[in-house]
């Protein structure tokens, strides 16, 4: 923008290319090409009308080397004045593009950092010190360096569907086979490197995921189960829970498990297995622990509940918006 300012009034015309991140240099930058000149008024074949004219009425019109050189010479100086000086005071505020994850540091109200990823990214999770995002159009789990920004991001081998950290480890579920022929597993990768170390065969249907109470606990639609796994046996056991099951999380005590098709949360005992349920006004969508409540999102209700879980029992429920999905507290 600064040599599109400095050369105004000129023949030169802009053609603006958006805004980008440039690498090295904080916010976002709003760049211009120089259009390709349009044939004037009396061109021939394309050739400008001014190749037609005599020459010495060419030679009238040039400007001195020694302007030219000037021109030039103040354009360079305001490339380095951008470069140097107006990063800091022009910067613009980060706005984040598709196929990112974007970053806000602590009291702040806007992106200090935006990390690209791969294609179509769904979960994300923190733990074992890094990032994690299931990209599901891609199939692809990234790890990003908090420090760097650095990002890996190793194939999945299948559709992922549930995304959990713990234990030294990253674990995803595919929901609808793998590339190989197989049916639906729960992935494991190395948190330190990344890299893809076992897999855990458990069928079809596949949804959320989570850790806790010594266990892994998957969601299985199609079977309308909840899957207690013990990583040391990797041995599937099957508990029924109200149809459609689809986000789980662990805490206070219990396993929760949104029901999308009963609209309702079942609450399963880690260790006896025993199951009730909690009849919810909405289709349930995504769910999250907090320290005194449980919050349970409904996209199609447009509603965020707040249920007690010592009942359990509903407590209220919040409108935040149009169709809400993932939560944390």
């Amino acid at each position: 923008a600064t040599v599109r300012d400095l050369v105004a009034g000129s023949d030169l015309a802009f053609e603006e290319r958006g805004v980008v991140a440039l690498k090295g240099i904080p916010g976002e930058w709003r760049l211009y090409a120089v259009a390709a000149p349009t044939p004037a008024e009396g061109a021939v074949h394309g050739v400008p009308a001014e190749r037609e004219r005599p020459r010495r009425e060419g030679r009238a019109r040039q400007l001195p080397w020694a302007v030219i050189a000037g021109i030039g010479l103040i354009a360079l100086a305001g490339v380095a004045a951008t470069t140097l000086l107006l990063p800091s005071l022009l910067a613009g505020p980060l706005v984040p593009g598709g196929d990112t994850v974007a970053r806000i540091p602590p009291g702040g109200d806007r992106f200090d950092r935006v990390i690209e990823v791969g294609s179509r990214p769904t979960a994300i999770a923190t733990g074992e010190g890094a990032i994690w995002v299931l990209n599901f159009a891609d199939q692809t789990l990234s790890r990003i360096e908090p420090d760097t920004g650095r990002v890996h991001s190793p194939a999945v081998g299948g559709a992922p569907t549930g995304l959990a950290v713990g234990g030294g480890a990253v674990w995803v579920t595919t929901g609808f086979g793998t590339a190989t022929g197989e049916g639906g597993a729960v992935i494991r990768f190395n948190a330190a490197s990344g890299q893809r170390e076992g897999t855990i065969p458990i069928g079809s249907g596949a949804a959320g995921i989570a850790l806790g109470e010594g266990y892994i606990w998957v969601a299985d639609r199609v079977g309308d189960q909840l899957l207690r796994i013990d990583a040391r046996t990797e041995e599937p056991e099957e508990i029924d829970v109200a149809r459609g099951p689809g986000a789980v999380a662990v805490g206070h005590g219990s396993v929760w498990v949104t029901s999308t098709l009963d609209g309702a949360l079942s609450r399963v005992d880690p260790r006896s297995l025993d199951v009730s349920e909690v009849a919810l006004p909405a289709s349930p969508t995504g769910i999250a622990i907090g320290d005194d409540e449980i919050w349970v999102t409904s996209q199609t209700a447009d509603s965020v509940m707040r249920i007690d879980p010592s009942g359990p029992a509903l407590l209220d429920t919040l409108t935040p918006g149009n169709g809400p999905t993932g939560i944390a507290a």
